[in-house]
């Protein structure tokens, strides 16, 4: 605090970051605040649980919610992993929500809680779905996103630009598109 004079020190180990830190709260005091880390594991999976919001396969109209987890080290991209979760083959209900050859080239949240993605172009190209159904993937793409994230919104590009499939569906390159299930949809 103002006015008063204290002292950090800080211990770090190589390769491993910060392992020790130790406040003297000032001369005032003969109080210190120490933290150490007591554990470092290596290779260690990390459990995020998550919703995954699919369609019924028949009808693509009508939103099912599947509870899934993804398994990261540290460091790992959940990009990717989120790519195989969208690919992935459910049961004889739902429908995957991402074509095969379709990746997710780049995905980060901003400051006011927007998740902006970029897809490859495939997402357009390679999805099997009519106007209709093409749009109700989407959006179960973005409720994905958004819940994952709890985010507010989700800015959604495909190779850093406008969504488009030959007059089926247009999102221009900036349009926010809000999630319509799960908690965080308005």
């Amino acid at each position: 605090p103002e006015g008063h004079e204290g002292k950090i020190h800080r211990y770090y180990g190589k390769d491993i970051g910060l392992v020790k830190e130790v406040t003297e709260l000032g001369p005032d005091t003969d109080m210190t605040v120490t933290s150490t880390l007591t554990e470092y594991n290596t290779d260690t999976v990390e459990k995020i649980p998550f919703t995954l919001y699919a369609l019924d396969y028949e009808t693509l109209d009508q939103a099912i919610e599947i509870e899934m987890e993804f398994e990261l080290k540290t460091n790992d991209p959940i990009r990717l992993a989120l790519t195989d979760k969208l690919k992935e083959e459910l049961d004889n209900e739902a429908t995957n929500l991402l074509p095969d050859k379709a990746m997710i080239n780049y995905m980060y949240l901003d400051d006011d809680r927007i998740v902006h993605v970029d897809f490859s172009k495939e997402l357009a190209t390679e999805m099997q779905a009519g106007a209709s159904g093409e749009l109700e993937i989407l959006y179960r793409i973005v409720d994905t996103i958004a819940n994952l994230y709890h985010a507010e919104a989700v800015n959604l590009s495909l190779d850093g630009g406008a969504y488009n499939k030959g007059g089926h569906v247009h999102i221009d390159k900036d349009q926010l598109l809000y999630p319509t299930h799960g908690p965080v949809a308005q």
